[in-house]
């Protein structure tokens, strides 16, 4: 799991603006330390030769509880277009608290369920495109709830909207197949064209997950709001994928 993190860190961080300006388009990633890994790979892929402005409300350690009350206001304030929601199953925050401690097990599953719930109806009911991304296996021993996590996720896309014309609104992206090999977890992958030895590439392959199993930055970080200080091929993957649907739908 990530490290607990601050406070004051996770309220200075509700206000970053990834791009400069204004654009006609406004998309907006909410995320765990997944999505801040990969937020400048997936910004930089929807930006490019496009007029869309991507928000950043990412930040390790949180989960959707964490942001509801953001979301309402950001609903209002900043009308998206579309909205990412990437949140691998985190409990070190206080709303995901329980009696007995941090929730986990069925409790964990059933409070993502239900603010994922939450998530959308906050968007999709006024008709904003919302994409659920899941987040690649780890090789730690919460792999199994977060597992359960993204089967939640998935049952999200199945919601229809009032929205007019009443279309399904929401989507499902498992993101982290990027990441993947054979739909297991890999700690290296064969280098992309664009990766020589300067990213990291040996002997034809990159690695792509952290030491810890559940990151991707190759070497040891900092706390959750710092950048990789290397490249990191996990994090390419992964932000790319994520964009790549809303690429799509958005024709950009």
């Amino acid at each position: 799991m990530v490290a607990v993190v601050a406070v004051t860190a996770l309220l200075a961080a509700l206000v970053v603006v990834v791009a400069a300006g204004r654009g006609n388009r406004r998309v907006i990633l909410y995320g765990d330390s997944l999505a801040f890994e990969a937020r400048d790979f997936f910004a930089l892929s929807l930006q490019r030769g496009s007029d869309v402005e991507v928000v950043d409300r990412t930040f390790g350690g949180t989960a959707i509880c964490d942001r509801l009350d953001g979301m309402r206001r950001d609903l209002h304030d900043l009308q998206p277009s579309a909205v990412v929601l990437e949140f691998v199953g985190n409990n070190v925050t206080p709303c995901m608290g329980g009696p007995a401690g941090p929730l986990t097990g069925d409790d964990l599953v059933q409070k993502y369920r239900d603010d994922a719930r939450t998530a959308t109806k906050i968007f999709a009911g006024v008709g904003v495109r919302v994409y659920w991304m899941g987040a690649p296996p780890t090789a730690t021993p919460e792999t199994g709830d977060f597992a359960r996590v993204r089967r939640g996720y998935e049952a999200e896309s199945g919601r229809l909207t009032f929205a007019t014309p009443p279309l399904p609104r929401v989507s499902y992206v498992d993101a982290g197949q990027a990441v993947l090999d054979g739909g297991r977890f890999a700690a290296t992958l064969p280098c992309l064209p664009s990766e020589g030895t300067g990213e990291g590439c040996v002997d034809g392959r990159i690695a792509v997950r952290a030491l810890d199993g559940l990151h991707f930055c190759p070497v040891r970080a900092g706390p959750g709001d710092d950048r990789c200080p290397v490249y990191s091929g996990g994090a390419v993957r992964f932000g790319l994928a994520m964009a790549q649907p809303i690429r799509s739908d958005l024709s950009l």
